[in-house]
């Protein structure tokens, strides 16, 4: 059971996640001009910013079928930090239930950054399904 520190802590660490997308929110790129399967081969190949711009698009976009590419990019685990947040974040915009396990086990010890666990909290806010609202509790 969570201690009431650790309700608070994550609760502030969702809050501190749905701020970190609101810039990338108001940036206007991220329309259907570019086609899924391009941004989807780019979460595969090019540098880091490349792969946290097309995810951020993919989560944008609302695309749930955008959910497989980016759990196989997050289980990759070679990505920058920028990388895996804008996944996290993404997977929290589609928010498709399938994306629970990767977010909740981020929580768990998934993950050692503190900025990114707090993606993972606010992702998890952001699919809404209460099976993973329980792990911020």
């Amino acid at each position: 059971m969570a201690t009431p520190l650790r309700r608070s802590t994550l609760s502030l660490l969702a809050l501190v996640g749905l701020l970190a997308a609101a810039p990338a929110m108001a940036n206007g790129w991220e329309h259907g001009a570019i086609p899924f399967t391009a941004l989807t081969d780019a979460l595969k190949t090019g540098d880091d910013a490349t792969r946290a711009r097309a995810a951020r698009s993919l989560g944008f976009r609302g695309q749930r079928e955008a959910v497989p590419p980016l759990l196989a990019a997050l289980a990759r685990g070679d990505d920058s930090p920028q990388a895996r947040s804008a996944y996290y974040l993404a997977l929290g915009r589609l928010g498709d239930p399938r994306a629970l396990p990767a977010l909740a086990a981020c929580l768990d010890g998934g993950e050692a950054r503190r900025e990114l666990r707090a993606d993972c909290a606010g992702a998890l806010g952001l699919v809404g399904d209460p099976a993973g609202l329980s792990a911020l509790l």
